[in-house]
């Protein structure tokens, strides 16, 4: 038998053999590598591709709007805490537009970036709207790329031109381990029956492309920071979960209360929505 040997599509080493094969789209038999260098696990060439994206969201992505909200509220607190949150901001690959409608009503001033799929929820704040009237090279503080890297083919390109747009990249994907390789049916996250997840990562994969991109890296569980702004602390250990979510909301909403509570008066932040103002500009852009 003639061993096919493809290269790693981030770091090029060449991998001799699959790890596994799997069904994807319940009809084609494909093959997962996995690099013995950077780690990175990957499908043979996608050649499936336009048939997964005949709907470009998924039909099982029912966590997609919950998904949103828990994100948003992470953003904005690392945005908070480590960012310039009076400068503009972009979702690549924002689908929908749902979030970046969410972060505009919070006050952010976020914009959409998505090639493939129908903006529905943050029309005329997409980055095509502005194109011939702001330099778009470095232009954000932060880039956000939500359940966007396993669908990469190219990722270190793709990553790299992100950085195009920002020096901060806040994106989420599971990663793998050890136990789910092997078999498909062994981790959700393989999704073979969409065949649209074909990029998978671990730890070591995403510290290869920090060095490849001389960037730093921080992770928090399966939310990730590329950057190139320099912190003496992990920015997403203080992204604050569950209770301390909810704490932060009350920060905002009850702000001159507690700042007599804290003695902080530096730590609370006041950001108007930008909904109000967001619907007089689509008015005037709709010519009602």
């Amino acid at each position: 038998m003639i061993r096919k040997e493809i290269s790693c599509p981030i770091c090029k080493t060449s991998v001799l053999s699959p790890l596994f094969n799997g069904k994807i789209l319940n009809k084609y038999d494909v093959s997962y590598y996995k690099c013995g260098h950077c780690k990175f696990l990957f499908t043979e060439e996608a050649y499936w591709f336009n048939e997964s994206y005949s709907t470009v969201i998924a039909n099982t992505d029912i966590g997609l709007i919950n998904r949103n909200l828990f994100l948003s509220k992470i953003t904005r607190d690392l945005i908070n805490r480590n960012f310039d949150y009076r400068r503009k901001f972009l979702d690549y690959a924002g689908g929908y537009g749902m979030f970046v409608r969410i972060m505009r009503d919070e006050g952010y001033d976020f914009y959409r970036q998505d090639k493939y799929c129908e903006n529905m929820f943050a029309k005329f704040f997409d980055i095509s709207d502005f194109e011939k009237e702001i330099n778009l090279n470095k232009h954000f503080e932060l880039l956000t790329a939500f359940e966007v890297f396993e669908h990469l083919k190219d990722p270190l390109d793709e990553i790299s031109n992100m950085f195009s747009y920002s020096d901060s990249i806040l994106f989420t994907t599971e990663m793998y381990k050890e136990e789910y390789l092997g078999n498909t049916k062994n981790w959700w996250y393989f999704s073979p029956a969409t065949g649209q997840h074909i990029s998978f990562y671990s730890k070591e994969t995403f510290e290869y492309i920090s060095r490849e991109l001389s960037c730093s890296y921080y992770n928090d569980q399966n939310i990730h920071l590329l950057t190139y702004k320099k912190f003496t602390h992990n920015p997403l250990s203080q992204t604050r979960r569950n209770d301390n979510i909810f704490y932060s909301s009350v920060r905002r909403a009850c702000g001159k209360i507690l700042q007599l509570l804290d003695g902080k008066p530096e730590n609370i932040i006041t950001i108007k929505g930008k909904l109000p103002d967001d619907f007089e500009y689509v008015k005037k852009k709709n010519k009602l």
